[in-house]
């Protein structure tokens, strides 16, 4: 932890509408995962809700075309300290886990990258807590789960995978070991083929499941031009993952 923190609201004035969103978002995120963590206490609780109480405050600048005010600005800093105080106390779960392959190999920005899991990730927490993600909805002003997923959407955006990878997660309940499975084979066929994250997207990777389970991946646009150039008959990956870790091996399969 730092000796001195300078929580001045004036270092955002000069922000773009969308950097002020994404740090914002992961701000939210802090805030989430730490009023859900398994770690969470009534302690790191009071952080939370007044984290989550100041966030939904500022949810009406987050949706307009309004510019920054300097008293705005102080209360979206107050709002990510207090997030900070809270997940400082237990640390970050499932939606920071599975946003850093997303920000290292999409290049999506780390506060986007969180808050694209965040609706799912409380989906699926509301199995079996419901209590505590409708405290969370409360506390925000949202009425229900889908109205805090279109409001992400809204102000976020997509990032895209393939439509029937996107397909095969929903029909899974969006499992997170699995999609972390599919950016760890992504990531794996990529330093297979010998050229990394370059000359090509994640997107251009499409890794499904056959009746059996087992990994099909499917190559298209500049990856596919990549295959043919270096005579690229086949792909396979392996995939393992427990409830926090997914790894994955790649094996190139050429003509020659």
């Amino acid at each position: 932890f730092p000796d001195l923190a300078l929580v001045d609201g004036k270092y955002l004035l000069s922000a773009s509408k969308n950097l002020l969103i994404n740090t914002c978002v992961d701000a939210l995120a802090h805030a989430v995962e730490s009023r859900v963590n398994i770690q969470t206490n009534i302690y790191n609780q009071m952080f939370s809700n007044y984290a989550l109480k100041l966030w939904g405050e500022i949810i009406p600048f987050l949706r307009s075309d309004d510019e920054l005010t300097e008293e705005l600005a102080d209360k979206l800093m107050l709002t990510s300290t207090i997030a900070g105080m809270a997940i400082a106390q237990t640390g970050t779960s499932i939606p920071h886990a599975l946003s850093y392959d997303v920000t290292y190999h999409n290049g999506v920005a780390h506060g986007k990258a969180c808050g694209i899991f965040l609706a799912a990730y409380l989906r699926i927490y509301a199995k079996h807590k419901p209590e505590d993600v409708d405290v969370i909805l409360s506390l925000l002003g949202f009425e229900t789960l889908d109205d805090f997923a279109a409001f992400l959407k809204k102000i976020l955006g997509i990032v895209t995978l393939t439509e029937k990878e996107v397909l095969y997660f929903k029909e899974n309940n969006f499992k997170f070991e699995s999609i972390a499975g599919n950016f760890a084979s992504k990531e794996a066929i990529s330093k297979a083929i010998g050229t990394g994250i370059r000359g090509f997207k994640l997107k251009d990777i499409e890794i499904l499941r056959d009746e059996l389970g087992k990994p099909i991946v499917n190559t298209y646009n500049n990856l596919r031009e990549i295959c043919i150039k270096y005579n690229i008959k086949e792909i396979k990956v392996s995939i393992s993952h427990s409830k926090n870790y997914a790894v994955a091996n790649s094996l190139i399969i050429s003509g020659n």
